[in-house]
């Protein structure tokens, strides 16, 4: 597994053509937790699976569509456009250089744009794999225990 925190050197080297993008977010959760708690989550699946699949790793993105805590002080929410045009930019411009599998590790529950950009992603793109493997929607499936479900048939 390899991270943002390599050199550009050390992942042209590895071979790796799978990368890990998590998807955090800033909302509020009571009195008592911290407002990057779906982020912290995030970080968690992208390390788990960055090691199951020898994937590149990169940061996690710290915002989500949060509607639903707009209103509460400090909740930073964005809308899925905005959201899902900037991951299918890091997915094409990481696919340019060579990537071929990505994955979504979302720690937001309230991510309702999940399995229409997984449909959308996978259709547009055909030659990249994508998915989203830890969600509450159907169409996006818990392959965690399965490292090979990359090479899955469309």
């Amino acid at each position: 597994m390899l991270s943002y925190k390599n050199t550009t050197t050390e992942v042209a080297a590895s071979g790796i053509d799978t990368v890990i993008i998590s998807v955090g977010a800033t909302e509020q959760f009571g009195p008592f937790l911290p407002m990057h708690l779906d982020t912290l989550i995030a970080e968690l699946y992208a390390e788990s699976y960055g090691k199951a699949l020898n994937a590149y790793v990169l940061p996690t993105l710290p915002f989500n569509t949060s509607e639903e805590h707009a209103n509460c002080k400090g909740t930073v929410t964005v809308s899925p456009n905005i959201l899902t045009a900037m991951l299918e930019d890091i997915i094409m411009n990481l696919a340019r250089q060579g990537f071929t599998k990505f994955v979504v590790c979302n720690g937001h529950g309230g991510a309702y744009w999940e399995a229409a950009f997984v449909k959308h992603i996978n259709y547009k793109y055909p030659r990249a794999s994508f998915d989203c493997p830890k969600s509450q929607h159907s169409s996006c499936l818990d392959r965690s225990s399965d490292a090979s479900w990359f090479g899955r048939g469309r």
